[in-house]
């Protein structure tokens, strides 16, 4: 698979990476073992980003996945970006403590990209940079990130310390980065971890009503999964299901391919908990196609 390089200070990424909320149980029962299994097959896929950051209040923990990560890729540590969610512990040692107990849980001495946790930190952003990076001179971590920042936040963090890239929710169904925090992230030459590439797994076409979703699925509480809203939706995806069957794509590696032609310095972060369905999403990166003709389907509102 092609590499990115991700902002100025040298982290480069498979073009298409693997993000976890699927193995936490939020989108129906998830498999340890077979999680496990996943992560090796896109390793073997030649996936390198691999975003340990997904957090539901009621599931699986974010501790656990961590766990579980680290048993995934025990042994192959030199073939993963390893991208980890920081939050202050409650503890004197603040995000430094924070990134001891994750590195223990991974069993690595490492993280790769180490991501302030915006949506959660009640402090100027500018001391949670500075923390992190004490934990880069330490060694502890390679890469400082931001996780859902606005584009202020991206400004004054930039202006602090060296940020090498931010992950927030982008995809074709919810494109309100491009309004403000994508023009901040260019202004500085810092890359972008599009979360959520297939909104939630709506963007793959298969679903057609919240009745299909499991009980205790996070979705029930997403305002997009109500019924007006899923037909809303499904209105303005028929005209992507054309362009899907025209070019002989399975409508997720149309959404996933858009987001790629965004720009080089996108990497979008697709959560799956089967390997069928990982081998299309990594499929994606090989399209080559004129995708501008969807940039119209769904408002930035």
């Amino acid at each position: 698979m092609d590499a990115r390089t991700l902002g100025r200070h040298g982290l480069v990424s498979s073009a298409i990476g693997l993000g976890t909320a699927a193995f936490t149980g939020a989108y129906g029962p998830a498999d340890a073992r077979e999680s496990v299994r996943v992560i090796r097959h896109a390793l073997d896929l030649g996936v390198t980003m691999l975003d340990a950051t997904a957090r539901f209040p009621g599931s699986f923990p974010g501790s656990e996945v961590e766990r579980l990560v680290g048993r995934a890729i025990a042994g192959r540590r030199d073939r993963v970006v390893l991208a980890a969610l920081a939050r202050a512990d409650g503890r004197r040692q603040g995000l430094a403590g924070a990134c001891d107990a994750a590195l223990r849980r991974f069993g690595v001495d490492h993280i790769d990209v180490y991501y302030l946790d915006c949506a959660t930190w009640r402090r100027p952003v500018e001391e949670g940079v500075g923390e992190l990076a004490a934990l880069v001179a330490a060694g502890k971590v390679r890469h400082i990130g931001l996780s859902e920042p606005s584009a202020e936040q991206i400004r004054r963090a930039a202006a602090e310390q060296p940020v090498s890239v931010i992950a927030c929710e982008y995809s074709l169904w919810r494109r309100q980065a491009e309004l403000d925090r994508l023009p901040a992230a260019r202004e500085h030459r810092i890359g972008v971890v599009a979360c959520r590439p297939l909104g939630r797994g709506f963007l793959a076409g298969t679903i057609r009503s919240a009745a299909q979703l499991a009980e205790g699925d996070v979705r029930h509480g997403d305002p997009r999964f109500e019924p007006y809203a899923i037909e809303r939706g499904l209105r303005a995806l028929r005209p992507a299901e054309e362009t899907a069957a025209r070019l002989h794509l399975g409508l997720g590696r149309l959404a996933l391919a858009w987001l790629l032609a965004r720009g080089g310095d996108v990497v979008p972060i697709p959560s799956t908990r089967s390997r069928v369905h990982l081998e299309m999403n990594v499929s994606a990166a090989a399209v080559d196609a004129d995708l501008a003709g969807l940039d119209g389907l769904f408002p930035w509102d």
